[in-house]
């Protein structure tokens, strides 16, 4: 019996949609939570329907499994992963559907050439499918047991087998169901409420649970069967328990159920604190991929960090697969069950060293490569014949993996050995080792730390590479030459970074040589910089002097950039490693911003002969080491203190100042002689860099200062409105002028300050200013340009137009003054249109633009309207009169009945003609 043949699946599709339209997180989770208690009742009275009682166990089929697995799709882990991407799912409903590949439909379904808002496929579809999709009435009759069969047969089968899947799907469900069955399949519900969140819904230990044994049908049956206690979980081994909780998480784990890996948090210094918190163990990082080896009656299963079985590439059994068959003399005679937790590493028998990750290799793949092999590394073990070992200290499980790997062989089995750290030189000399031998990094291990599943922060372990040090590996300055964008296509989340190779003075070439997220302080003024220069890959595709892979996915970007529109990005990274996503044979290993260097041009990046002189002559991966370890690197918290606001609105303008020296600056003119000024900030928008507003006053003759100073004869300029600018604004000790002006002066070569000119002053300068301007810096004396006027203009503020109410009389005294009376002759003439010809709308126009006002013909308006204004060869006279009669019969005495030639011919004549050559007196 199984409780999803009562559920309707458009029920479910219900809930989820009113989950994810609920507009904040504490309303979505009041939606679950009412869920989950509503199934708990209809859970009881289906189980008593079919004759269960609370003496029989839950055996999945009537628990919350069958929801719970909608809910959170990416942690179900009993079907094989669909292998299923967008491009695909459109692919296979374009053949579904019938569509023509060149129709809007069959486009809109194709992965990167949808620019709508959401980019949601699921949402792209249920568009495509609303007219098509059958069933009228707004619901299909399919259950969650349906659909859950048609998910197993797509995990199953071939695209095939998907293929008739979604055509049987297509004939009865409604479209808003098929896009909740794709969202399923691509195990992306866009919610907007976490996994973490709904197990905390359903039981406090829930999440817990799940890190033990990856498997959501086995927590429900423990949670329908009340065996978990309600209390949370607590991790530390010497804590006492609530005699309540007599059920120990840890004792649920068992051979072929997957555990969270425990994972290792960075390293930021102060290794003498954690000496002293407990003995450290050292052991070397490999850069391989995490697995667990799990083994009971003579059967084996692999499985990935991510919980993915590769089970079927390493063999279920001593006769299959490429490692298990060599682990038969190599594991204990008295084993009956155990799970290993370790590395899975690509020998090389030829050249009898492990490959490393980045050099493009797959140790789950390995079948075309003769002379390399999978190795398996282990370093901790979390389960031995029938008992749990996750509580148990880390140095005694140490101490268990080598006695049961009683024999290692190269190539196959080996055993990472810790050493115990005694000294923090110890561990300086141990870590240069590392580096030297090519390693990618060290971890290490408190030795009383337990294994804590799916826990990275707090759990004990550390991870410490080279690029974790600052000024340990070399940094790259490189040119930002496209971007891609998030799901949403609102934002430029990572960038394409490139070098660039001059083949003349005035032609160059960039070459893409990695990509790295946009996670910098000053991301949102970054993205707002580079916004109007980029161009679409699409309608304008790159030119041939641009070079990227087109092919990759990784290195094709959605948006490219001309190089001198771009800025530099200051990348660390950890090595440079063989790829093939880009132009270069080796990119960039786990780049990250450090910060984006507007001290320097575009064209003052890294360039391509300067970076392929640093990948030439390995093979494999290129270390970048620039020095070596020292103590104080590993005594010194290396973690970045947290900015106060002050300084991070000052990183928005000047990430990075090199100090400036006038003495590199000729001086061309004397314009500033004998002032000083000081740089308050520059302007990342229109490119201006303190370096070149500086060297532009030593150009002119003037001295740079530092700090402002209260003397009339140093200027302080300013471009963004920093924190720092802000609070000198307030103080109004300082007078503080735009960059504008410093950039103005020095093309005009003449020295003028206005109120315009002005960020802000002091109250001494505005004394001086009000003697020649006015409040808006119009000078009394001076006449006035275009140019000038429109900056006055700009700075007026609405609230200053607010105030400044003008009387009907002022204003007609200003028309006067500013206009020839020419202009406006048709002013304070009132009138309606009768005629509706094409002649008549555009004499209609012509009057209103000269001042006419055209009114609408109804009771209130009677008496305005002085003129009815008609087209006399196209009317009817007899209704024209009838029209008028009923109208206006009692205001015919202050009424003109005229042709509109009046209009035609005034404007010819550039004046008000006189009207009785225009009268119709047949009234």
């Amino acid at each position: 019996m199984d409780i999803s043949k009562n559920i309707k699946f458009s029920e479910a599709c219900n809930i989820l949609q009113r989950i994810q339209k609920a507009t904040s997180p504490a309303a979505k989770e009041k939606l679950v939570r009412h869920y989950y208690e509503s199934f708990q009742k209809f859970r009881l009275l289906f189980r008593e329907r079919v004759g269960l009682t609370a003496a029989d166990r839950e055996d999945g089929g009537t628990s919350f499994y069958c929801i719970l697995r909608c809910l959170v799709p990416r942690e179900d882990m009993s079907r094989k992963a669909y292998g299923l991407q967008v491009s695909t799912l459109g692919s296979v409903y374009t053949e579904v559907l019938q569509l023509n590949k060149d129709s809007r439909d069959a486009k809109l379904l194709q992965a990167r050439t949808y620019n709508g808002s959401s980019n949601d496929f699921a949402e792209i579809l249920r568009e495509v499918l609303l007219l098509r999709a059958g069933n009228g009435k707004g619901m299909s009759d399919l259950s969650l047991y349906d659909v859950h069969q048609m998910l197993d047969t797509i995990a199953e089968g071939d695209r095939q087998d998907t293929k008739k899947v979604l055509t049987s799907l297509a004939e009865v469900a409604t479209s808003a169901e098929q896009m909740w069955f794709v969202r399923l399949l691509l195990k992306n519900l866009r919610l907007g409420i976490g996994e973490q969140r709904i197990f905390a819904i359903i039981h406090p230990q829930a999440r817990d649970l799940l890190r033990r044994c990856s498997d959501l049908k086995r927590v429900c049956c423990l949670l329908a069967n009340n065996e978990i206690s309600h209390e949370p979980l607590t991790d530390q081994p010497n804590e006492t328990k609530n005699p309540i909780n007599t059920f120990n998480l840890n004792n649920i784990v068992q051979p072929f159920q997957h555990i969270k890996a425990m994972l290792c948090e960075m390293f930021h210094g102060s290794l003498e604190q954690l000496m002293a918190e407990d003995v450290l163990y050292l052991e070397t990082k490999m850069d391989g991929e995490r697995f667990q080896l799990h083994y009971e009656n003579e059967r084996f299963k692999y499985i990935s960090r991510n919980g993915i079985d590769y089970t079927d590439s390493f063999g279920a059994d001593f006769m299959t697969g490429s490692l298990t068959p060599s682990l038969q003399t190599l594991l204990p005679n008295n084993l009956q069950s155990i799970i290993l937790d370790g590395e899975m590493m690509v020998y090389d028998m030829q050249r009898k060293c492990y490959r490393d990750k980045g050099e493009n290799t797959d140790v789950k793949h390995l079948n075309k490569r003769q002379n390399w092999r999978p190795c398996f590394v282990v370093y901790d073990v979390l389960y031995y014949n029938g008992s749990s070992l996750l509580e148990m200290p880390y140095v005694q499980r140490c101490q268990r993996v080598v006695e049961l790997v009683s024999r290692e062989e190269l190539g196959i089995l080996q055993i990472m050995r810790p050493i115990k750290l005694t000294s923090a030189a110890q561990f300086q000399e141990l870590f240069q080792q590392a580096l030297d031998a090519q390693a990618e990094g060290v971890v290490l291990k408190k030795q009383n730390s337990i294994y804590q599943p799916g826990i990275r922060n707090g759990g004990g372990w550390y991870k410490i590479k080279a690029d974790y040090i600052t000024g340990l590996t070399t940094e790259f300055d490189l040119l930002v030459i496209g971007g891609f964008y998030n799901k949403t296509r609102t934002f430029i989340q990572s960038f394409l970074l490139g070098v660039l190779k001059y083949n003349s003075e005035t032609q160059y070439e960039v070459y893409s040589v990695g990509k790295v997220d946009n996670r910098t302080r000053q991301r949102a003024i970054l993205n707002d910089t580079l916004k109007q220069h980029w161009h679409d890959c699409k309608r304008e595709p790159p030119p041939s002097w641009y070079h990227y892979k087109q092919s990759s996915a990784d290195g094709r970007p959605d948006v490219w950039i001309e190089p001198n529109k771009s800025v530099i990005l200051q990348i660390r990274a950890t090595d440079l490693a063989p790829s093939s996503a880009f132009a270069l044979s080796k990119s960039l290993h786990f780049p990250r911003v450090e910060m984006w260097r507007n001290d320097k041009l575009w064209h003052e990046c890294l360039s391509w002969h300067n970076y392929m002189t640093m990948i030439q002559g390995e093979s494999g991966l290129t270390k970048i080491h620039k020095r070596q370890v020292e103590l104080s690197d590993l005594l010194l918290p290396q973690k970045k203190r947290k900015l106060t606001a002050a300084e991070r609105r000052k990183l928005g303008a000047l990430s990075y100042e090199r100090r400036f020296d006038p003495a590199e600056v000729k001086q061309r003119s004397n314009l500033f002689e004998g002032f000083s000024f000081c740089i308050l900030s520059a302007s990342l928008k229109t490119g201006y860099t303190p370096e070149a507003l500086k060297a532009l006053v030593v150009t002119n003759g003037g001295e740079i200062v530092e700090n402002p100073l209260q003397d009339p004869r140093c200027i302080s300029v300013a471009g963004d409105i920093t924190f720092r600018v802000e609070t000198l604004c307030k103080s109004r000790r300082y007078s503080i002028a735009k960059l504008s002006w410093l950039v103005n002066t020095c093309e005009k070569q003449e020295l003028e300050l206005t109120p315009i000119d002005m960020i802000c002053t002091t109250e001494e300068l505005e004394a001086e200013f009000s003697k020649i301007f006015d409040k808006y810096g119009d000078s009394y004396s001076q006449c006035t340009d275009v140019d000038n006027l429109m900056r006055v203009l700009e700075g007026i503020k609405d609230e200053d137009i607010a105030v400044a109410q003008s009387s009907a009389t002022d204003l007609a005294e200003l028309e006067t003054l500013l206009f020839d009376e020419s202009v406006d002759y048709f002013k304070n003439c009132n009138a309606a249109f009768y005629s509706i010809d094409q002649q008549t709308k555009l004499a209609r126009l012509i009057f209103t633009y000269f001042g006419g006002k055209c009114l609408d013909v109804n009771a209130s308006n009677f008496q305005s309207i002085k003129y009815v204004l008609v087209n006399i060869n196209l009317i009817d006279k007899v209704k024209l009169k009838a029209w008028i009669a009923e109208r206006f019969k009692n205001y015919l005495g202050n009424l003109y009945v005229v042709n509109i030639a009046w209009i035609f011919h005034s404007q010819r004549a550039n004046r008000k003609l006189d009207i009785l050559e225009y009268m119709w007196s047949e009234i």
